[in-house]
């Protein structure tokens, strides 16, 4: 006793078997194949040069850089110069200012002073100290001029 006996097998089992052997060896044959990689480009490409750098040209260039380096320390110099002459005359300018308000506070404590200093103070002693500080103000911007 045999599972199959061949007057079971029919055409048309043996073809259907067949099919199916077939496309099975089909699909493992598609996914068995491994992809090829991709060529690459070359990263570098390698050209001749379209015009060569002579020596004198390279030279003319050296000479006009320095030329133009010349002129911009000629140019800082004249800057540099010009702020140090700023900044001289804005501190002699807060120089003269520091002057004038020195003398203002000088008058006004000379006055409180000679207020202090009198026993009683009056209005006509008030009035003259004013009338001072205003004489003296006045002669000193007559001896700046």
């Amino acid at each position: 006793m045999y599972f199959l006996d061949a007057s079971d097998l029919s055409a048309d089992w043996l073809k259907n078997l067949a099919i199916f052997i077939c496309s099975g060896a089909a699909v493992y044959a598609a996914f068995k194949k491994q992809p090829t990689p991709a060529k690459m480009p070359q990263p570098l490409e390698v050209k001749p040069a379209a015009e060569y750098a002579t020596a004198s040209g390279v030279q003319a260039i050296a000479s006009r850089v320095t030329l133009l380096d010349n002129d911009v320390s000629a140019f800082k110099t004249a800057i540099v110069t010009q702020i140090n002459g700023i900044k001289d005359e804005i501190g002699r300018q807060g120089e003269q200012r520091a002057v004038r308000i020195n003398e203002r506070i000088d008058d006004l404590v000379l006055a409180i002073g000679e207020l202090r200093g009198s026993d009683k103070a009056h209005g006509s002693q008030i009035e003259s100290l004013v009338q001072t500080i205003v004489h003296r103000r006045a002669a000193r911007g007559a001896s700046a001029t």
